[in-house]
């Protein structure tokens, strides 16, 4: 891999790449279309649907890792903000792009929507194997071309999203949102604590509604379904960065260490610092 670049075609890459690893920070943003394969992927602790014609997406930050067989087929595209300077005609920049700037749940695209990207992908590919003298305004253009048509799946899917929305009840709707500050919390993009009667005004319901909900969908009422959330992700963090438990505990939004601490200790048996020794 290029420090700032890199394309793979799975089918070539499943053959040298460690098919398990552990959990880790991402460094760059990447882009994968799996056309056929299984196994487990997770990015921020959200498990991956495998299935073919699946796209998804990692931002700098994102925790990943996998646990894999080799039949893995499709491509993935690395990319730095360094690599992709000039968006043509105005596009948004790698950090603008909707798909970019939070976790984004893997898109489930049709048969003529893959082929669309397989076709740019191979193109791709064969290009920047190349390196001829203009592999690099080409595969620019086809690059821009790719994250065109990811814009136009992902506003697809947003709109598929708000339908989808509008049938589930408040607490499917709860657990779907807390997910997602979760992992934006867990990445920096966003900070302070979840509070649930700010959670239950955007979904206009009361307070008392959404914790009778939640606790008959999940067995937990709202509070103690965000901090479990908050302890899982600051598990992963304990696992793939080298934060400190201070700095760890400020990020998911507890002012004070100590109290972070006993929480982390009420949830889990043990403090912060003996499970990232165990881990």
């Amino acid at each position: 891999m290029d420090a700032h670049f890199d394309v793979r075609n799975f089918a070539e890459n499943m053959k040298s790449v460690k098919l398990k690893v552990k959990p880790f920070r991402l460094g760059f943003y990447q882009l994968a279309l799996l056309v056929a394969g299984d196994g487990r992927v997770s990015t921020d602790g959200n498990d991956l649907l495998l299935r073919d014609y699946t796209l998804f997406f990692n931002l700098p930050g994102q925790i990943v890792f996998w646990d894999v067989p080799q039949n893995w087929r499709g491509y993935y595209i690395n990319l730095s903000e360094a690599f992709y300077t000039i968006a043509l005609n105005g596009f948004p920049r790698l950090s603008d792009l909707p798909y970019f700037r939070n976790y984004t749940r893997p898109i489930l695209l049709s048969d003529a929507g893959a082929h669309s990207f397989l076709e740019l992908m191979a193109m791709l590919d064969k290009e920047y194997k190349s390196r001829s003298e203009y592999w690099l305004p080409i595969g620019k253009g086809l690059i821009n071309s790719i994250l065109a048509y990811a814009l136009q799946a992902y506003d697809r899917a947003s709109t598929d999203k708000l339908i989808l929305a509008a049938k589930q009840s408040p607490a499917e709707r709860f657990v779907t949102l807390v997910q997602d500050q979760l992992s934006a919390i867990s990445l920096g993009l966003e900070h302070g604590s979840l509070q649930v009667g700010d959670l239950a005004k955007e979904l206009y319901v009361s307070p008392q509604h959404l914790s009778s909900t939640v606790k008959e969908l999940t067995g937990l009422s709202p509070n103690a379904y965000i901090i479990r959330g908050l302890i899982e992700e600051a598990q992963k963090l304990m696992r793939a960065t080298d934060m400190s438990i201070a700095e760890i505990a400020d990020q998911l939004g507890y002012e004070d260490p100590a109290y972070f601490s006993r929480v982390f200790k009420k949830e889990t048996g043990i403090t912060p610092t003996a499970f990232r020794t165990n881990s």
